[in-house]
């Protein structure tokens, strides 16, 4: 699958194109284009954090994560996504999973 955006090839189980950001299309319709976009500008704005170990969302105040156990301030995993927790693919410059943008290096 490739992105209609940018053209790079797409991995199947991707929600975003790690090159672009563009919401993958699978059979929608523009109505579900703009909710998806809108979605995606909701999750760059939001300020919960996401364990770098395992992804779960931290409860407000949190010092450890309830799923892992790892503590909640540690030094963030440079192999996973920092919104989400999602493994980086390398040379991503966005997130297949949440379409945050990935730090290059």
């Amino acid at each position: 699958m490739y992105c209609v955006k940018c053209g790079k090839k797409i991995e199947e189980e991707a929600a975003f194109c790690s090159d672009c950001g563009m919401p993958v299309l699978r059979n929608l319709t523009p109505e579900r284009l703009a909710a998806l976009e809108a979605q995606k500008r909701a999750f760059e704005q939001s300020k919960e954090r996401y364990c770098p170990r395992c992804g779960a969302k931290y409860p407000a105040g949190a010092r450890f994560c309830v799923n892992c156990g790892s503590a909640a301030v540690q030094k963030p995993d440079e192999n996973r996504c920092r919104s989400c927790g999602a493994p980086k693919i390398p040379g991503a410059r966005f997130c297949t999973r949440c379409g945050s943008r990935q730090n290059e290096r």
